[in-house]
């Protein structure tokens, strides 16, 4: 059975822990987390930055 249940909203960064759950209990496998956790980096990046500035740390955000 299981218990897991979280009474509030997961706010921008913590929205990666019901992956890494998923990937701790056997329900997903590393590929598919490690698509997730690359996607929920992705999505906290502001807008209209080019990858290589985000890379490269050349980016005040």
């Amino acid at each position: 059975m299981d218990m897991e249940y979280y009474h509030g909203t997961f706010q921008e960064h913590e929205k990666i822990l019901k992956g890494l759950s998923a990937y701790l209990k056997g329900k997903i496998s590393l590929y598919q987390f490690l698509i997730l956790y690359r996607k929920s980096l992705l999505d906290m990046v502001p807008k209209g930055i080019p990858l290589d500035q985000i890379i490269w740390g050349e980016v005040d955000v």
